[in-house]
């Protein structure tokens, strides 16, 4: 999940991105800001992975700002009205940027994209060693089928059949699955995109399991099997 913020000086706009980013399950809002001011206040109380950049603003502008980012950490996608700034855009390397109104297929492949850029730049991610009594078992995350949570232990399911139970949190196992094959389709279950053989209206086929898909997380996982 990516820790955002929206910054814009226009209300207007500002409303429609936080609706935009609360219907999209892979975005976590940390904060709202209608000035360069407030975001620079925001991005010291939160990690931010992702800002959401008005150009033209009235004292700092977007532009500005962007010498107050890690850029290594929090990627940038410019919202602008006019396109005579893509240009410039591209040549300080910010991941994209949207013209308003904005579109919402525009957004979600904008969101795409981010993903995917975090993805490259993510080191590779380690097998998971999960425990056993007093031992340590290597599970290689390409065998994993999916995961469900349970009340205080998860369950992964591997392609020998096999299930491994561990005392986790479906959240902390997340975070050390590589995001480039594994997402959330429900509150209880990460899946291995790669291991889905079909869809069906509110739930996935995974070898014979059927996994229920939350609404949700079901246009995150539309926009990864590039569904028609």
């Amino acid at each position: 999940m990516l820790n955002c913020i929206i910054v814009d000086d226009d209300k207007i706009v500002r409303n429609l991105m936080e609706e935009l980013v609360r219907q999209t399950p892979s975005l976590n809002l940390v904060g709202v800001c209608a000035s360069a001011t407030e975001a620079l206040q925001c991005m010291t109380e939160a990690v931010v992975d992702l800002a959401f950049l008005d150009i033209e603003m009235p004292g700092m502008s977007g532009m500005q700002m962007l010498n107050y980012f890690n850029r290594e950490q929090t990627q940038i996608v410019f919202v602008t009205s006019s396109e005579k700034h893509a240009v410039k855009a591209i040549d300080m390397e910010v991941t994209d940027y949207l013209l308003k109104p904005i579109d919402e297929k525009r957004f979600l492949k904008a969101i795409l994209r981010v993903q995917k850029r975090k993805i490259k730049n993510a080191p590779e991610s380690a097998d998971l060693f999960v425990k056993s009594g007093t031992r340590f078992n290597r599970i290689p995350t390409r065998d994993i089928l999916y995961v469900e949570g349970l009340a205080n232990h998860v369950s992964i399911y591997t392609a020998d059949g096999k299930r491994h139970i561990v005392l986790s949190t479906l959240k902390a196992i997340e975070g050390r699955l590589p995001g480039d094959r594994f997402m959330r389709i429900h509150n209880s279950y990460i899946v291995s995109v790669d291991r889905i053989s079909a869809m069906e209206e509110n739930a996935v086929i995974v070898e014979k399991s059927f996994l229920p898909v939350s609404r949700a997380h079901k246009k995150d996982l539309m926009a990864r099997l590039r569904a028609i």
